[in-house]
């Protein structure tokens, strides 16, 4: 056992202050650090750091987290939320357990920095060498090459040190394998504009809240960090050329792993630094085949907040001379809290050039409790959602259900979701706001196809497996209650006289065991008339990702697809088409519904 292993229990049993908290946990961080630079490495290591971060862990659990706390120690968003919705309990309170959760994803990503730095430092530093030592033989694309000929051959911990980097994307935001990259950073630690969301953020529990992948997450962090300092004690602190040949190293990265026509940033994490920000631009331009997309909430607009986004844009400028590239997209993340500043950030950043598809709106199961006594707030809130969406170069606002922490907040974030659709709807009536509102009738497909009529065995095996009656009824109970919701809300513009298009059926095709199926929802239109530009509005249960924010804004409406890569297209004008020719003849009986187990959880962008 190691000399660190012993540790008295009294001070994970008393109650202690934001500020004992972190001097004790960045004691413990120097511990880790202490014993690395000792030479204690592999196995003795990480079992050291594990124990730290348990203890940090149980220490979390005594930590009191005061008001004055949430203006010290919270995000820039948590502090201008704190001054405005003080009035309301329930605001305060997740506050204060949003600021303890990033008081806790701190003080671990402190303690596994101290176990990654020694093994990622042989890595940043040759990585470094190769990109300025490139550049300056033959530019930026040679520095792209020189990445990828790196990446292609580093290999860490027994893999490619780029399958470390640049992981594959979760399936419920697939329609077939390996179609989509992610790039994750650390939760809260990079998230300036995070307030309210911070006290059940999904990138800290499930699957995030195990060690294997705290660590990962870390280590993209860390590599990134470590990468960007070096970069520039070589290029004597030149800003500039910093941003470009870190994005350089992350178009080269992108390349090397080899797959997907999507990189998905940010699942966890935000934009906090201006160089990486920058970086990722000029990598969108060096992958002009490749769509990046993401979501912030670190809006340009907000008194405090660093200027990131804006300097950001002068970096790219200054290296390359043009404006942001259209292939880099960032959606608009709304939240209860947040919105006063939604229109005013959309209205920023297409000003600075970049591409703003549209608003992404989760509506929490705490809403109401938001809210209460103030019953102009959800006008408020539907005002900003429509004005902010207008002010997008898409025109396109997601009003999704909250989905991953439990059934009773399911149920309360439908109530919520139908609360909001009325207000969005009352406004734009009002104000003379044309509007395209699609409702779909269940979060999950309700019929599939395949694309032969001639069945092998294990296409036959299966039918049959998926054919399973209770894993049908689980997945219809799964649905129950995003269904009646989708109803209400469906009956609720109806009765409100809008007219009704039609049903449209949303038609897509995904690989299950390499056997592919077509698979079809549908999703009811309906039109607020107004003048000027439609604002498109989509109500996503969040089930399968068919017709969510992330596809709509990706791909063009009429863009050509690889026949082997095949994503949702809702045709409005000629009714339901399947985006690819060779599924043109298919058969259209409707087999059994897809097996509900082999759907993973989806969880908000």
């Amino acid at each position: 056992m190691l000399e660190h292993d012993v540790e008295g229990t009294a001070e994970l049993r008393r109650r202690i202050s934001a500020s004992e908290y972190i001097a004790l946990a960045g004691q413990k961080a120097r511990e880790v650090g202490d014993a690395a630079r000792r030479g204690v490495r592999g196995a003795r290591l990480n079992e050291l750091a594990n124990q730290k971060i348990r203890e940090v862990d149980g220490l979390a659990k005594g930590l009191k987290i005061t008001d004055e706390d949430v203006t010290k120690f919270g995000t820039v968003m948590m502090r201008v939320v704190y001054s405005q919705f003080r009035d309301s309990p329930a605001v305060v309170e997740d506050l204060r357990r949003g600021v303890k959760n990033k008081l806790r994803t701190v003080a671990t990503m402190q303690i596994l920095s101290a176990v990654l730095r020694p093994e990622l430092e042989p890595y940043v530093e040759a990585l470094a060498d190769i990109l300025v030592d490139a550049y300056r033989r033959g530019g930026l694309e040679e520095a792209v090459n020189a990445a990828y000929e790196y990446f292609r051959r580093a290999r860490y911990g027994g893999r490619r040190l780029v399958d470390y980097l640049f992981t594959e994307a979760s399936e419920s935001l697939q329609h077939a394998p390996r179609m989509m990259q992610k790039f994750s950073r650390t939760a809260l630690a990079t998230c300036p504009g995070a307030d309210v969301c911070a006290a059940e953020c999904y990138a800290l529990h499930s699957n995030y809240a195990q060690m294997h992948v705290k660590r990962s997450i870390a280590a993209r962090d860390m590599f990134v960090t470590m990468l960007q300092n070096e970069l520039s004690k070589r290029l004597n602190s030149d800003a500039t050329l910093t941003a470009g040949l870190l994005g350089a190293a992350f178009a080269g990265g992108v390349k090397a792993a080899g797959f997907g026509e999507v990189v998905r940033l940010h699942d966890a994490g935000d934009f906090s630094d201006e160089k990486y920000l920058a970086a990722w631009l000029v990598a969108a331009k060096m992958l002009p085949d490749k769509k990046i997309y993401t979501y912030t909430k670190t809006f340009p607009n907000i008194e405090g907040m660093p200027p990131v986004w804006q300097n950001a844009v002068k970096l790219y400028s200054a290296l390359l001379g043009e404006p942001p590239p259209q292939n880099f997209s960032v959606n608009i993340s709304a939240t209860a809290t947040n919105y006063r500043y939604i229109a005013g950030a959309a209205e920023t950043l297409t000003k600075l050039g970049i591409n703003v598809p549209g608003v992404f709106f989760y509506a929490s199961a705490n809403m109401d409790k938001f809210y209460r006594n103030r019953e102009e707030r959800w006008r408020e809130l539907a005002e900003a959602l429509v004005e902010a969406a207008r002010r997008t170069t898409g025109k396109k606002l997601v009003i999704e259900f909250e989905h991953g922490l439990g059934e009773k907040r399911l149920a309360k974030s439908s109530q919520n979701v139908v609360r909001v659709a009325k207000e969005v709807a009352d406004y734009a009536e009002k104000a003379g706001i044309p509007m395209v509102i699609s409702v779909p009738e269940t979060a999950y497909s309700t019929k599939f196809f395949i694309s032969s009529t001639k069945l092998d065995d294990k296409t036959k095996a299966l039918l049959r497996s998926i054919d399973d009656p209770y894993l049908r009824s689980a997945e219809a109970l799964l649905d129950r209650d995003r269904v009646e919701t989708l109803n209400e809300v469906a009956n609720l513009l109806t009765k409100r006289g809008y007219s009704y298009v039609r049903d449209v059926e949303g038609t897509w095709t995904k690989k299950i065991e390499e056997v592919e199926f077509g698979f079809k929802r549908p999703v009811k239109v309906f039109n607020i008339p107004g003048a000027g530009e439609a604002v498109e509005v989509f109500i996503e249960p969040g089930g399968e990702k068919v017709c969510t924010l992330c596809q709509r804004c990706i791909f063009a409406e009429h863009s050509p697809l690889k026949k082997d890569t095949f994503k949702i297209r809702i045709t409005r004008d000629t009714g339901a088409q399947l985006v690819e020719t060779p599924l043109a003849n298919a058969e259209t009986s409707p087999l059994p519904r897809r097996r509900a187990g082999r759907r993973k959880k989806a969880v908000a962008a």
